[in-house]
Formats: C-alpha cells, structure tokens, sequence
C-alpha cells in the first residue's frame, strides 16, 4: 500500500494499483498515524516518509 499526500491531492496505491484519487481542502499540520482493528498478523516490510 502506498498513499500520497501533497497539498489538496490525495492518492492511494495497493499492489501498484490507484484504488484512491481524491482533491479537497489542504490538511492542517501535525501528527499522522495508522489504526489497525481486527485479528490475524501485520508485516511491514519496508516504511518510508518522504516531505514533498
């Protein structure tokens, strides 16, 4: 899964595939965060941050 943030563009990648393009008001600064809810197991192979 991939997401992408920059300004009023918002886009959402799973296994390469755009399954989110969305355009609305420019966030506000601070925080970010994941939630997760169910059972079973995570694996995070690789997590990257990058400012654009």
């Amino acid at each position: 899964m991939k997401s992408i943030i920059s300004g009023k563009h918002f886009r959402i990648n799973i296994n390469n595939k755009l399954v989110v393009h969305e355009h609305g008001a420019e966030p506000d600064s601070g925080a970010v965060g994941f939630r997760f809810f169910g059972k079973g197991s995570l694996l995070i192979s690789n997590f990257e941050v990058h400012a654009l």
